[in-house]
């Protein structure tokens, strides 16, 4: 399955199967076999829930869901034994294992109409938790890059607290871009935080997102710049801005083709997709 029949592939999936474990075994199978390039391209339109799934639905859970199997490819591309947990409880998403460390991890993703994020919604303590109920070594919580907090926020402080990474889908991307992939040893990456004398300063947005790329790109021989990398992933969100964009303007078009009784059903949900277009527009990096 390629990225372009994703979002119409997971609605069939909700409307084919009632059991959620079912969903996304058959998602999981149906995405396989990973290689580098097929996941790169994955990973490229990561992290944002498309506008046509409903808020807290079968087709949004599963999405999330999906975002999880990407990271699981990930370690698994590196030759971890990888463990997807399916159900809900006390545990990661995806647990890794090699024979230096297990790290755990969870994969967040937004709506890019979704209004700033405060760190609570990336739950970090939990992760820590879980971390230490499977003592693993490690912990990494994987986001979109332009969701992340700003400069300010004290999620950069929490991560450092808590000893969970934070990495962005945009920098599994360039390590997977390098030259040098598959020699690379990550556990340099997991263990950012340990190097006090770089975190007994104020930990900043900056702060923390210039020592990640440092990290990385003293690990790997780059195909190309982190900030050429980043700049191809704003032009692409772009164009998924874009397109939810039309997607909500036609739905607005839609509704005002029902009649009154119909309509008077759904007025909140009209009157919210100006302001989700709104929000929309001022995440993107560039005027559409």
């Amino acid at each position: 399955m390629d990225f372009k029949t994703l979002e119409s592939r997971i609605i069939e999936l909700c409307q084919t199967y009632d059991n959620f474990q079912k969903r996304i075994d058959q998602l999981q199978t149906e995405l396989e076999p990973w290689d580098r390039n097929k996941l790169r391209t994955h990973l490229f339109n990561g992290g944002v829930i498309p506008e046509s799934f409903d808020h807290d639905s079968s087709e949004e859970k599963l999405y999330a869901k999906y975002c999880d199997i990407l990271l699981e490819a990930f370690f698994r591309l590196f030759g971890m034994k990888t463990e997807l947990i399916k159900e809900r409880g006390d545990r990661a998403d995806v647990i890794a294992i090699n024979n230096k460390y297990t790290i755990v991890g969870d994969a967040k993703s937004f709506r890019l109409s979704r209004t700033a994020l405060n760190p609570k919604d990336f739950k970090l303590a939990a992760l820590n938790t879980w971390r230490n109920n499977d003592n693993a070594e490690y912990a990494c919580l994987i986001g979109p890059y332009h969701d992340f907090p700003g400069e300010r926020s004290r999620l950069y402080s929490e991560a450092v607290n808590n000893n969970v990474l934070l990495i962005s889908y945009t920098h599994i991307y360039y390590i997977l871009d390098s030259k040098n992939w598959k020699e690379t040893d990550l556990k340099s990456i997991w263990e950012m935080h340990e190097d006090k004398e770089l975190f007994d300063k104020k930990i900043t947005g900056k702060v923390y997102w210039d020592s990640l790329e440092e990290t990385i790109s003293s690990l790997i021989t780059p195909s190309q710049s982190f900030s050429d990398v980043v700049q191809l992933w704003n032009s692409n969100l772009v164009k998924i801005g874009s397109l939810q964009i039309k997607y909500l303007e036609l739905t607005k078009k839609e509704f005002s083709n029902w009649n009154k009784v119909r309509l008077l059903k759904k007025v909140i949900s009209l009157s919210r997709i100006d302001s989700k277009i709104h929000v929309i527009r001022k995440k993107l990096p560039e005027e559409l």
